[in-house]
């Protein structure tokens, strides 16, 4: 969620890399009610074959976009939120951040799993 330029909050709810449902709610009300009505009726996505996600990789790049904004919280995480490592996003934050090689195989490094997308 973040705040809308008006008031109120701007609510998604993103399952498996996917917009699954989206919301507004008003200034001055709280958006807890909301928030619980919209994830009851959100899309069901099923969950993808990894490492993809189940939209298609340009929806899952904007969604991401939209949830790195600065101001957007976090209201609910299921499950863990991660990016494969050998996937492109995952590839150059793990460089960004320590500045490793990623083996192209996954035996060389299982250890690496999945790098965290955002605290």
């Amino acid at each position: 969620a973040r705040r809308a330029p008006s008031g109120g909050w701007e609510v998604v709810v993103v399952r498996y890399g996917r917009l699954a449902a989206t919301t507004t709610t008003p200034a001055g009300v709280d958006p807890s009610p909301a928030i619980d009505a919209l994830r009851r009726t959100a899309e069901v996505v099923p969950p993808p074959a990894p490492p993809a996600t189940s939209a298609h990789p340009e929806e899952s790049a904007l969604v991401m976009a939209w949830l790195e904004q600065d101001g957007v919280r976090l209201v609910d995480v299921q499950d863990g939120w991660a990016c494969p490592v050998r996937g492109a996003e995952g590839v150059a934050r793990l460089r960004d951040a320590v500045g490793v090689r990623v083996a192209a195989d996954p035996v060389e490094e299982p250890h690496l799993g999945h790098v965290p997308i955002k605290a």
